[in-house]
C-alpha cells in the first residue's frame, strides 16, 4: 500500500474516534462483554478525496469511486446492508487492499452475523494498513465474537502495542483473558480501561466481578 494512504488512515483516525474516546456505546446486546465501534462514514468519505493523487487514477474514475463509495456507505447507514455490500465488494475488485472498503465490509459481516467474514476482511485491512489501533482492535472484536479468544487477545495486544491509551480495548482484552481464565492478567487490563475513564462502567463492573470471584487484591 502506497505511504500516503498510510498517512491519510492515520491522520483520519484520531479525529474520527475522537468522541468515540470520550463516549462509546456498545454494539454488543451484554455490554459487559464486548464493546465494538464503528467507524464515522462520512469521515470515511473523507479519505478518498485525493485518490487521483494517491493511486494514479484519472479524475473521472476517482468521482465515480468516491460516488460508489457514498451511495454505499448511505445504504448502510440505512442499515440497506445487502445494497451496501454490493457496490463496496464492486469497489474492492477493482481496488484490491483499500483498509476503508475492507473495514466496512467487516462492518457489515459484523451486522450480518457473519463473524468469520469480518475476520478475514478485517486481516486483509491490517495488512494494508499495520499502524492502525483501530482496525486491529475491531479484528479483535470479530475473532471474539467468532469464538477465537485467543486470537482476539493477540489482536487487542497489538493494537494495544500501537496505542496504549485506548480505554476500551483494555477493557476487550481484559474480557479476553478472563475467558482465558488469566484472571490476575484480566484486572490488569481492567486497572487500565479505568485508568483515564474513572467513570468506566463496564470495566469497573468487570474489574469487581474477577476480583471478587478470585480473590484478588
Amino acid at each position: 500500500m502506497h505511504d500516503d494512504v498510510r498517512k491519510a488512515w492515520k491522520a483520519a483516525i484520531p479525529v474520527a474516534y475522537a468522541d468515540r474516546r470520550r463516549a462509546s456505546k456498545s454494539l454488543d446486546d451484554a455490554p459487559h462483554r464486548l464493546r465494538l465501534f464503528s467507524y464515522p462514514t462520512d469521515r470515511l468519505r473523507d479519505l478518498f478525496e485525493p485518490l487521483s493523487a494517491i493511486f494514479g487514477i484519472p479524475m473521472s474514475a476517482e468521482q465515480s469511486l468516491e460516488q460508489q463509495f457514498a451511495k454505499a456507505a448511505s445504504f448502510y447507514e440505512k442499515g440497506k446492508f445487502d445494497k451496501a455490500k454490493k457496490i463496496f465488494r464492486g469497489i474492492q475488485r477493482g481496488n484490491p487492499g483499500i483498509p476503508e472498503v475492507l473495514h466496512m465490509l467487516a462492518l457489515i459481516a459484523l451486522k450480518t452475523n457473519r463473524a468469520e467474514d469480518a475476520v478475514g476482511h478485517l486481516e486483509s485491512a491490517v495488512q494494508s494498513a499495520p499502524g492502525s489501533a483501530d482496525l486491529f482492535g475491531l479484528l479483535g472484536g470479530a475473532l471474539e465474537k467468532a469464538g477465537r479468544t485467543e486470537d482476539a487477545a493477540k489482536a487487542f495486544e497489538q493494537a494495544i502495542t500501537l496505542e496504549p491509551g485506548l480505554a476500551e480495548t483494555h477493557y476487550n482484552l481484559g474480557n479476553a483473558l478472563r475467558d482465558l481464565g488469566r484472571s490476575q492478567d484480566a484486572v490488569v487490563s481492567y486497572r487500565r480501561a479505568v485508568e483515564p475513564y474513572p467513570g468506566f462502567a463496564d470495566a469497573l463492573n468487570n474489574l469487581g466481578r474477577v476480583l471478587a470471584g478470585h480473590g484478588i487484591q
